[in-house]
Parts: C-alpha cells; sequence; structure tokens
C-alpha cells in the first residue's frame, strides 16, 4: 500500500486472516507467483513476512512459489 503522505516510509498493508487460523490459509501456489515469504524473528518470535513482487489489490489472490525444495 502506497501512503502518499509518506513518500519515504516503506508500503506496508496488514492481511487480515478472519477466522483463517493463519496468513498460509490465504496464500495458494503459483508457478509465476505475485509474492514471496520471508521468515523472521520478530521480538523473540518467529514471524513470516509476505513481499509482494508486484501491486496487490484488495481482494486479490495472492500466489507464492513453494520451489522445488518443498516436493522433496
Amino acid at each position: 500500500m502506497f501512503r502518499y503522505k509518506f513518500p519515504f516510509e516503506p508500503e506496508v498493508a496488514q492481511i487480515n486472516c478472519g477466522k483463517i487460523s493463519n496468513i498460509l490459509g490465504l496464500i495458494n501456489h503459483d508457478c509465476e507467483p505475485i509474492a514471496s515469504l520471508v521468515g523472521k524473528r520478530v521480538s523473540g518470535k518467529y514471524r513470516v513476512e509476505v513481499n509482494a513482487r508486484k501491486d496487490i489489490r484488495d481482494g486479490e489472490e495472492i500466489t507464492v512459489g513453494y520451489g522445488l525444495e518443498f516436493w522433496e
């Protein structure tokens, strides 16, 4: 989400999982993904960050590539 009032701040958005247990319930695999997942440790807890490779519109499906390692 680009915030015009804060041009020097990073572009961010929060994904609301609602009644789904976690963010992975909202993300599907695609051979040409529009996002990637990055594991990070925040305040001593492991978190997953979704990095968009293009603008993602409200309601658009978020896809990631699992990679060959996933299937082994």
